[in-house]
């Protein structure tokens, strides 16, 4: 973890062969992880992340679920979901979204729940 100051972290590290990374409520600002999943879920809501963060997920055969519930993320680009090639559930709810770009989800073909 990099301590930006001493209320907001920054973590960036690689995890290998993990099932589920629980991060909610960490003053996350910003979120860098390189990991090899399988049935992966990520879990960062109540936290302060501005956009969608690039996760480098290596091998990943399946995502349960993604959920950024009540963060500060604006705008989803159309390249926010270019390095998340498959997952089940994405839950955006409780942001200040005030701009989503054509094509920003076309990349989740087997997206079945969006909040």
């Amino acid at each position: 973890l990099t301590f930006v100051d001493t209320n907001i972290i920054e973590p960036s590290f690689y995890v290998k062969s993990i099932k589920t990374l629980n991060l909610t409520n960490n003053y996350l600002t910003g979120f860098n992880v390189f990991l090899t999943a399988y049935d992966l879920k990520l879990d960062l809501r109540y936290n302060y992340l501005t956009e969608i963060p690039r996760v480098i997920i290596e091998n990943m055969y399946g995502c349960d679920m993604i959920n950024f519930h009540n963060n500060k993320i604006s705008l989803i680009k159309n390249d926010s979901f270019n390095l998340f090639k498959i997952f089940f559930e994405l839950d955006l709810s409780k942001n200040l979204i005030e701009k989503i770009e054509d094509n920003s989800f076309s990349n989740l073909p087997v997206l079945k729940y969006l909040d």
